[in-house]
């Protein structure tokens, strides 16, 4: 099976191999990072627009594919988040004919970091602002939530779980 990411980032593309190497369906599956000519620094501000942008990604890079997909992080509007958002990953998987979408886990991005991202910068470039990382694209690398969590996770990670959440769509087809 062949299986293009929409993205030539690296977070992405590990995350997807990594699952597949754990998925009796995508045993043996070969996994492409494909760009997908999203914009380069722009920032998903609600939770619609962040599941377009995965959903966008999945069928831009289809072609020549078993199966799709498109990981988008971005915001996630909440009353109950202090800052009145969250930061979520949506991952779309597509067979051609469908999405299948699931969402990794949401947590709140420092409210400056929001301040920046709602005035049009991206989460690299708040961060890189703030003065919390030196990298360009800290989202090609460990990512933020390496940072705010000391370690204890990276957008690999993220990116495996809104991937797996996608999966169980196709790997229990009798109940979807």
């Amino acid at each position: 099976m062949k299986i293009n990411v929409g993205s030539k980032n690296p977070t992405k593309i590990e995350g997807v191999k990594n699952v597949a190497l754990t998925s009796k369906l995508l045993a043996g599956s070969e996994v492409y990072g494909v760009d997908a000519n999203a914009e380069e620094f722009g920032h998903p501000k609600t939770l619609t627009e962040t599941i377009e942008g995965a959903k966008k990604r999945a069928a831009a890079v289809f072609a020549g594919a078993d199966v799709s997909v498109g990981l988008e992080s971005g915001l996630l509007v909440s009353g109950d988040a202090a800052s009145g958002y969250f930061e979520t990953t949506a991952c779309a998987i597509y067979d051609g004919t469908r999405f299948y979408v699931g969402l990794g886990p949401s947590f709140e991005w420092p409210a400056k970091m929001v301040t920046l991202i709602l005035g049009g910068q991206d989460g690299s470039q708040a961060f890189h602002t703030l003065g919390l990382t030196q990298h360009e694209k800290i989202g090609t690398a460990e990512g933020g939530i390496h940072v705010l969590t000391h370690g204890k996770i990276n957008r690999v990670k993220l990116n495996e779980l809104a991937f797996m959440m996608a999966l169980l769509q196709l790997e229990n087809p009798g109940h979807y």
